[in-house]
């Protein structure tokens, strides 16, 4: 019927003019008594086709500007959600940095937690030397030493074991000399060599420490999967080996996989009860689940067995600020800072707690003093950037988001953020630029792709604007 309403008007129109028209000739021509009759039914005929010109016509009339309206009402109404939209995604990326914020205690190596058992039986004068030297420490010419038991090994007859156990426990002692001194990649190179030896021995309670020992090393330059086999080997040969099932737990932890997590620290806590990082190692996991209340209760623990536990105090911080306790949040950050001034994410959650109550000039105090602390952290020159914003500094907000993305180019939230910032200071290209790069580093941020539709639709674009708003619906 739609599609006809403009022809039926127009013929409702002619033969209105038409009636009119002849009504009109039948006054001047017609007798008395026919005049009344035909002006009576041409007023009636008329009044019928004005009424229903009236429907088909100014009534569309009518329809088309109310839904005109409507359509610019709802547009108003949804670009002022979408700004509303942009303000809260502004903020949101410093809140989704977990790994910043919370610490989680790193993995630990043997020689903490197992005492190793250096005396091989035997009658043989030479590994008997060796040995003492080890347990004496007297191992600055460690290297001349291995390569001697190397050759003498080549040479053996009956002792092969013998000498292989030796050479696993310098391999090992090797070993930690450089995961603790932060070489890890090192550190993997003796830890090989040990396990390759100590499966020449036959001594199995030795290849678990070796699989303990590489599962630290690999884990400690990001080789989770790797890591987690190595510990659950180690825990198949030696099931109660405690720090097995904590290192794992960071494993699982650092995979994003908290369940598992809890689970091997709930088993460290079993067979340690007194074991304080890993109270608080779970505390972490829960936080991320978001069930803060657990994880304060197990911060809580970790504290009352180490009352000068800075991590714990600062993570319990961390799941107060969630809870939107920023007060008690600010006093466990104070205590951090106060038992280890140089703990840089005590800084920045103090930081991210005083930007939440709009307290900006303190919060960017806090940034300061993490960046004094820690050059290189990329987080704390993009929070100190967000804290520039939110003041409306938007030229000192940029720098630090500059510095940020040299310090960490694979982060999509400051590309976002910095896009932000230029969109305010009226920066277009460079605006759509940075929510460009956003996207293409993290496809499914919906906030880079409403932020870059605005920005084109203030400079006309309605195409284009239209496009990164459905693929927001998509």
């Amino acid at each position: 019927m739609r599609q006809y309403r403009g022809r039926i008007l127009v013929l409702v129109l002619t033969a209105t003019a038409v009636f009119i028209f002849v009504g009109s000739l039948a006054v001047l021509y017609l007798p008395q008594p026919w005049q009344w009759l035909v002006s009576l039914a041409v007023v009636a005929i008329g009044e019928a086709l004005a009424f229903w010109a009236n429907v088909f016509g100014i009534r569309s009339w009518l329809q088309g500007d109310q839904v005109a309206e409507r359509l610019i009402a709802e547009h108003e109404k949804t670009h002022a959600e979408q700004k509303k939209i942009l303000t809260a995604v502004e903020a949101l990326p410093r809140r989704m940095m977990e790994e910043g914020r919370a610490v989680l205690s790193g993995f630990i190596d043997g020689r903490a937690v197992i005492v190793r058992e250096i005396s091989i039986v035997t009658e043989d004068k030479f590994i008997q030397e060796q040995q003492k030297k080890l347990q004496a420490g007297r191992v600055d010419d460690l290297d001349q030493m291995i390569e001697e038991v190397k050759e003498r090994k080549k040479h053996a007859v009956g002792r092969v074991s013998e000498y292989s156990g030796l050479l696993t426990r310098f391999y090992l002692h090797k070993g930690d000399t450089e995961f603790h001194a932060g070489r890890f990649d090192l550190a993997e190179q003796f830890y090989r060599d040990a396990l390759r030896e100590a499966q020449g021995s036959g001594e199995k309670e030795v290849v678990a420490e070796c699989y303990f020992e590489l599962g630290a090393a690999v884990g400690m330059q990001g080789e989770y999967q790797e890591a987690e086999w190595y510990f659950v080997e180690t825990i198949r040969i030696r099931p109660d080996l405690v720090a097995a099932y904590y290192n794992r737990g960071v494993v699982y932890t650092r995979k994003g996989e908290y369940d598992q997590a809890i689970a091997d620290f709930d088993r460290a806590i079993e067979l340690k009860p007194d074991y304080a990082v890993a109270y608080s190692n779970r505390g972490v996991a829960y936080s991320h689940k978001g069930e803060y209340d657990q994880a304060i209760a197990d911060y809580d623990r970790a504290i009352e067995l180490k009352l000068d536990y800075a991590e714990a105090y600062n993570n319990r911080g961390h799941a107060y600020a969630h809870k939107g306790e920023y007060d008690q949040a600010i006093a466990d950050f104070d205590r951090a800072i106060e038992i280890k001034p140089g703990l840089a994410e005590a800084y920045i959650n103090r930081g991210n707690a005083y930007d939440e109550k709009g307290e900006y000039d303190q919060s960017i105090a806090d940034f300061d003093r993490a960046i004094e602390v820690k050059p290189d952290y990329a987080v704390a020159y993009y929070n100190r950037g967000n804290a520039y914003a939110r003041k409306g500094e938007y030229d000192q907000a940029i720098a630090d988001y500059d510095r940020a993305i040299e310090l960490d180019p694979d982060d999509a939230a400051v590309y976002y953020n910095r896009g932000v910032a230029y969109a305010r200071k009226g920066e277009y290209d460079q605006a759509i630029a940075d929510f460009d790069s956003a996207i293409e580093l993290k496809p499914d941020l919906a906030a880079a792709y409403i932020s870059r539709g605005l920005v084109h639709e203030m400079r006309d674009e309605k195409g284009k604007a239209i496009r990164d708003f459905e693929r927001v619906l998509e």
